[in-house]
């Protein structure tokens, strides 16, 4: 089952973009990061989005279903089009079970990101007591606060810090 989390298309990240119309890179507040730090978040992003996929996918099926796709997958020459038919056929209205997984995904990721930079920020206000960290945090509080509400043009007004 490894090999799925590989060859999800390509497309389901183009998709993902339109979905909240706010750049994954943006909400990150990676705009400044070098270009191989973005790369690697981004590649990040793609596999824990692939399985996290896959696992919503997977719970939809029926035992059946699910011992069609790993057939389907042992067979030399499996591509990405075949698995992404097999998920459209077996489905009902993939596109808007997809869309409601990829905004989750994004949100719950997303999020994460902001908990790690707040608590970054908080051993390094132990560590050096400056006024600039403590504002610093309190805005990413605020930031976290707000995307865990849904609320993504605050976020982004507040990214411009």
């Amino acid at each position: 089952m490894e090999y799925i989390w590989v060859i999800l298309p390509i497309a389901l990240l183009e998709i993902m973009n339109d979905i909240t119309s706010f750049d994954l890179i943006k909400l990150i507040g990676a705009e400044n990061w070098k270009e191989d730090e973005k790369e690697a978040m981004i590649s990040k992003f793609t596999r824990a989005l692939g399985r996290f996929l896959l696992s919503k996918f997977m719970a939809r099926l029926t035992p059946a279903d699910k011992e069609e796709m790993a057939l389907l997958l042992a067979q030399n020459g499996t591509n990405e089009a075949a698995v992404v038919s097999f998920f459209n056929r077996k489905i009902p209205n993939i596109a808007t079970v997809l869309e409601k997984e990829l905004k989750e995904f994004k949100t719950m990721f997303v999020t994460a990101v902001y908990q790690n930079k707040i608590e970054e920020l908080k051993v390094r206000l132990e560590q050096e007591k400056d006024s600039q960290i403590e504002a610093e945090l309190e805005i990413w509080i605020n930031i976290l606060r707000l995307a865990q509400n849904n609320e993504w043009e605050q976020v982004v007004e507040l990214l411009r810090f």
